[in-house]
């Protein structure tokens, strides 16, 4: 699987839906992956809202649209880069579809 390997070898990927919540190297990502697509998992668009790089290693923040067994989601995501000697990969990677009413709702504190 080619997603598989835009991740580094040790990557760590934070995702809510995968029991524990972190997934960690290429080939449990393969697995997670493989197994999200046959389930009609498809990311339809990849929008970058910010950037940045410093050295051997970048970010990015963003958003995307995808669909989930025929639901349309939207999500957030954070990936975090490094350049090794195979080019640059995917070291960590978050993303997360925002709760709408949790957002809303006031903090615990009032703010």
């Amino acid at each position: 699987m080619r997603l598989a390997s835009l991740y580094g070898q040790h990557a760590l990927d934070l995702t809510q839906p995968f029991p524990g919540g972190i997934i960690a190297g290429r080939e449990a990502m393969r697995n997670y992956f493989g197994g999200g697509m046959r389930a009609g998992f498809r990311i339809r668009s990849i929008r970058v809202l910010a950037s940045g790089c410093s050295g051997s290693m970048a970010w990015t923040v963003g958003t995307y649209e995808a669909e989930n067994a025929g639901a349309r989601v939207s999500g957030v995501h954070l990936g975090v880069l490094r350049h090794g000697s195979r080019g640059w990969r995917i070291a960590a990677h978050e993303s997360a579809v925002p709760d709408e009413q949790a957002a809303t709702r006031p903090a615990p504190d009032g703010r």
